[in-house]
């Protein structure tokens, strides 16, 4: 296993995970930001899965902000704009 394959597997897990709590989300997006400052250290089979995973937490971007906004005020979100998870 590659040096982030964990981390980017982590993340997977918790793209799917409707049922923790949404502060659990929202550790999830800031690993998220973390495993982005690497980005350029991952592999390709990394950067592959990762985007998978992004795709399928974008699909499902309103239901994770339902889920998020119980814990969170986006209104006082101040992360940039490539940042969209």
């Amino acid at each position: 296993m590659s040096k982030y394959m964990q981390d980017v597997l982590n993340y997977g897990d918790d793209v799917y995970d409707f049922e923790s709590s949404p502060f659990e989300s929202l550790r999830m997006l800031q690993d998220r930001s973390d495993i982005q400052k690497v980005f350029h250290q991952l592999s390709l089979e990394e950067q592959q899965l990762l985007a998978e995973y992004d795709a399928l937490l974008f699909k499902n971007v309103h239901k994770m902000y339902r889920h998020i906004k119980k814990a969170y005020d986006f209104n006082l979100s101040n992360q940039p704009f490539s940042e969209w998870w």
